[in-house]
């Protein structure tokens, strides 16, 4: 009930404030669904790296490589 109340304060209210959102972002902290995302993604790019190397070598190919080690790099 707390989480809701907090959810529905903020949403409705339309007044976050900087502690409202520390909040906000350890509550989605506690679910563990950031580090599921995380895993996820990693599993997401590493299959595509894969498909990729099934296509001839090629410029495009490079970039599109980079494109998913960017993503994930920014997962952190």
């Amino acid at each position: 009930e707390a989480v809701q109340a907090f959810r529905r304060r903020c949403i409705e209210s339309r007044q976050v404030s900087e502690s409202d959102v520390a909040e906000a972002i350890n509550k989605v902290r506690d679910t563990g669904a950031l580090q599921e995302c995380r895993t996820r993604a990693t599993a997401y790019a590493e299959r595509a790296v894969k498909d990729l190397a099934t296509s001839p070598k090629s410029v495009m190919r490079d970039i599109l490589e980079d494109v998913v080690y960017f993503s994930i790099s920014r997962l952190s």
